[in-house]
């Protein structure tokens, strides 16, 4: 998570017997608009920092990571930049502008969504 970057968060729910997925739902809701209630503190900060650096710099190693690593930060919208300056750009990023990016992405807002998808 960085500044400029995105946000995704995947949850995969199985429907325990005696729920509906109505009921899955409003919990789910309920969990995400709880989901600062509690500080996000350093050490998460600076795990998801660390993990994204790591694979930013092993991204630059190999033609083909290098190539799903151009591929994957257009699809965010954002300008071919290499590894390198994408991990320097983690690293120089407080953490205060990470709680902030995080409060703002959580708030409701008419760009944000929830996609539910009922499978067997």
């Amino acid at each position: 998570m960085a500044k400029n970057a995105d946000l995704e968060l995947t949850i995969n729910k199985q429907l325990m017997p005696g729920f509906s997925l109505d009921e899955a739902h409003e919990l789910f809701k309920e969990t995400l608009a709880n989901l600062l209630n509690e500080p996000i503190s350093r050490t998460e900060i600076n795990q998801a920092r660390q993990k994204d650096v790591v694979w930013a710099k092993n991204s630059a190693r190999r033609p083909t990571a290098f190539l799903w690593f151009l591929k994957n930060i257009a699809s965010d919208g954002f300008p071919p930049v290499s590894p390198t300056v994408f991990a320097d750009t983690l690293s120089n990023t407080t953490d205060q502008e990470v709680i902030d990016f995080a409060e703002n992405i959580v708030q409701s807002s008419a760009t944000s969504f929830v996609l539910a998808k009922k499978v067997d």
